[in-house]
């Protein structure tokens, strides 16, 4: 359980900001799709507010991937650190 928890800690942040970027996201979604209604500039508007909102997506997606990582990295280990291949070490002779 303690293994499990300290890979949630570390994996915390990613879940932080994939959370954030979603919300804003979805906030700038509703917005473009209520802007796009307004005679005019509806259109204009609109697509701007729909590539924030991609882009937050993105942010999004970026900051899942981080908490996957972080808890395949470390899950297992027993270590905060993530391991390294035998081959990658060798004692010093």
């Amino acid at each position: 359980m303690v293994v499990k928890d300290g890979v949630e800690t570390l994996a915390e942040p990613g879940v932080r900001i994939s959370a954030s970027a979603t919300d804003l996201s979805d906030s700038l979604s509703d917005a473009g799709s209520a802007l796009d209604d307004v005679p005019v500039v509806g259109d204009g508007v609109a697509t701007a507010f729909d590539k924030a909102s991609e882009a937050s997506a993105s942010m999004a997606d970026a900051g899942d991937a981080e908490a996957r990582q972080q808890r395949r990295s470390r899950s297992g280990s027993g270590s905060p650190w993530p391991s390294l291949p035998s081959s990658t070490w060798r004692p010093a002779t």
